[in-house]
């Protein structure tokens, strides 16, 4: 039943706002390396908005085998992802003119009123705070939006690396073949191939095996090609 529901899930991303954090604890605990359930507690994080555990979001593309299935799959619900930042942006907008409106009034009471230090040293803490959360929630957008951007070049990372290695077999798979056609045609099964007898050839007028012979010790022994080939031409003019 696990494996049917999850692909239920995996069908219809919008089904994922239905999916209980309970249960995809179970199934965590159930398969814990299992790529499809880290990719929908992320997912599931992402829909209702906690962008901050990063942690989830490195697990699932840590488990992921092809990340750029996993960009598309993250990325897919744009409009959801779009309205969440905007909703991130407008709060941190809303808190900003609030920090200002206090500081204007703080400012504006210092002038006509003797303020108690206990009231300033107060005040200044809570304007502090609400700036670091900004820009914590900032950096927390930022994190996430890098996490979305590293899974393609990754991804594309991968795919270079994996046409290189096809390139290499390729080449090593080419290579085998121009041997096995050198081996083969060089050397028949209890075939002699020797010098001695290639000029036993040629004075006993068999002038095309002797040709074929001095070839053959050509590829045999690429360092006396020269000679061999003025053995051929020798038997040619001989003709």
């Amino acid at each position: 039943m696990e494996e049917k529901n999850m692909a239920y899930y995996l069908e219809d991303l919008n089904r994922v706002h239905n999916l209980s954090f309970e249960k995809l604890g179970e199934w965590k605990e159930k398969f814990p390396y299992a790529q499809a359930v880290h990719f929908l507690m992320a997912k599931k994080h992402q829909l209702e908005g906690f962008i901050d555990d990063m942690d989830i979001y490195h697990k699932a593309s840590f488990y992921a085998v092809d990340r750029t299935f996993l960009q598309e799959r993250m990325t897919r619900s744009e409009t959801e992802l779009g309205s969440l930042v905007e909703e991130a942006e407008d709060i941190l907008e809303e808190e900003v003119e609030e920090i200002e409106e206090v500081v204007e009034v703080a400012t504006s009471d210092s002038e006509n009123i003797i303020v108690e230090e206990e009231n300033e040293e107060v005040a200044i803490p809570i304007g502090d705070t609400d700036e670091s959360e900004n820009v914590d929630d900032t950096e927390t957008l930022s994190d996430f939006a890098s996490w979305i951007n590293s899974l393609g070049d990754q991804s594309s990372e991968s795919s270079e690396s994996n046409q290189i290695k096809k390139k290499k077999k390729k080449k090593k798979k080419k290579q085998s073949k121009l041997a096995q056609k050198i081996e083969a045609s060089v050397i028949k099964k209890d075939e002699i191939i020797s010098e001695p007898l290639a000029q036993i050839l040629a004075q006993q007028g068999h002038i095309e095996k002797a040709k074929l012979m001095y070839e053959k010790l050509s590829l045999i022994f690429p360092e006396k090609s020269s000679f061999f080939a003025l053995q051929i031409e020798k038997i040619i003019n001989s003709k």
